[in-house]
C-alpha cells in the first residue's frame, strides 16, 4: 500500500513539474516582450461564486497572448497553484506545493535576476488568496531597467 501511495505522489509531482514548465515558458515569453519604454502587465482574477477566471491587460500583443493562455490553463479553484507556478519560475526550481493551508495570503514584492531571463528585467508581483478571499488575484508587472 505504501508503494502505491508513493507512486501516486510521484505522478502528481511529475504533473506539477510539467505544468510549471509550461507556465514558465509562457511567462518568459510574456516577460521578455517588455522593453525600456513599455512595461507589460496582467491581472488574473478568479471568482469562486461563478467558478470562473478572468485576465485583464493593457491590449499589448504579449499581454493578450499570456492572458489567453492563463485563462485556458490556470487553476480556477485555487490561486495558490498559479502563484506556486509563478514562484517556481522566479526561483528556477520546481518545489512541491505544500498542502499546508493558510486563511489569507497577501503579498507584494519585486524580483530581478530571474533564471533564464534577461538581466535587466524586474518583475513586480502582487497576489491575494485564501479561504476568506472571495476574488483571489495574481498581478504581474514586468519592466526593464538600465544598469
Amino acid at each position: 500500500m505504501k508503494h502505491k501511495a508513493l507512486f501516486f505522489l510521484l505522478i502528481l509531482f511529475c504533473i506539477q513539474v510539467k505544468a510549471s514548465s509550461l507556465f514558465c515558458e509562457n511567462f518568459t515569453q510574456f516577460a521578455e516582450a517588455s522593453n525600456g519604454s513599455q512595461s507589460v502587465s496582467i491581472l488574473l482574477t478568479s471568482d469562486w461564486s461563478s467558478m470562473s477566471i478572468s485576465c485583464s491587460h493593457n491590449q499589448l500583443a504579449s499581454e493578450k497572448q499570456f492572458c489567453s493562455w492563463l485563462v485556458e490553463n490556470s487553476s480556477k479553484e485555487n490561486m495558490k497553484l498559479n502563484v506556486a507556478s509563478l514562484e517556481n519560475c522566479l526561483k528556477g526550481t520546481a518545489d512541491p506545493i505544500s498542502s499546508f493551508q493558510y486563511d489569507d495570503i497577501v503579498a507584494n514584492y519585486s524580483v530581478s535576476e530571474v533564471p533564464n531571463m534577461a538581466n535587466d528585467i524586474e518583475i513586480t508581483v502582487s497576489y491575494s488568496y485564501g479561504n476568506n478571499i472571495s476574488k483571489p488575484y495574481l498581478k504581474l508587472v514586468v519592466s526593464r531597467f538600465n544598469d
